[in-house]
């Protein structure tokens, strides 16, 4: 009896160590955040296999953001590459390209010779006429100041059938219709008759011939 007991006690004792010894072989996990912010995913993972799986992950957003950067330095070149075939392509017809602010200061002399221009900016119409603004704040402060005097006049009775389409459009949309429309304008500088806060006066102003817009990357 008493050997069977002693044996009993050397079992419970090998069996003990197996186990704890099991149990030493088995490294704690904690949980493992993968990102950044509120958005990170977290995992169960040892400490070890967290560093690896976390540096694999920071690698895999570095390679992503490179190819978004030189997805959109693709992307910006192809636009201006395309506007500049555009510009080309307007020189080769006699236009001239200047700014909108330039045309304003020359546009007597511009009128004078018969010049033709393309000039750069946001069109808009309103009651006193189709105008070329310097910009969507300016076409928005329009109604307000009730003067349209940082534009220029727009004649579009001779314009191509596709301008005229464009600006038809950009008085429909609601939105637009207020902020104006971005676009280059191609024409002859003539002078015309513009109502002014001061009353009527003659100004340059553009025959519009017809106009373009290529979208810059979003």
């Amino acid at each position: 009896m008493r050997i069977f007991a002693k044996g009993f006690l050397v079992a419970g004792f090998l069996l003990a160590t197996l186990v704890l010894t099991g149990c030493a072989g088995v490294e704690e996990r904690s949980a493992c955040a993968l990102g950044q912010g509120e958005h990170a995913a977290k995992v169960n993972l040892t400490a070890d296999d967290c560093k690896a799986v976390q540096q694999a992950f920071a690698a895999q957003q570095a390679a992503t953001v490179q190819a978004a950067d030189a997805a959109r330095q693709r992307a910006v070149q192809k636009y201006r590459d395309e506007v500049a075939a555009r510009m080309r392509e307007d020189e080769s017809k006699g236009y001239r390209s200047t700014s909108l602010e330039n045309f304003k200061l020359n546009g007597q002399d511009l009128a004078h010779h018969d010049a033709k221009v393309a000039v750069q900016g946001v069109y808009v119409k309103t009651n006193r006429g189709e105008f070329l603004m310097p910009s969507a704040l300016a076409t928005s402060q329009v109604d307000a100041k009730r003067t349209p005097d940082e534009g220029v006049n727009l004649l579009s009775r001779s314009a191509s059938r596709s301008a005229k389409r464009v600006f038809a459009q950009c008085q429909k949309d609601s939105i637009k219709s207020k902020l104006g429309c971005p676009m280059t304008v191609l024409g002859e500088a003539v002078l015309c008759d513009r109502t002014t806060i001061f009353g009527m006066a003659q100004a340059p102003c553009i025959a519009v011939d017809d106009n373009w817009y290529i979208p810059p990357p979003g």
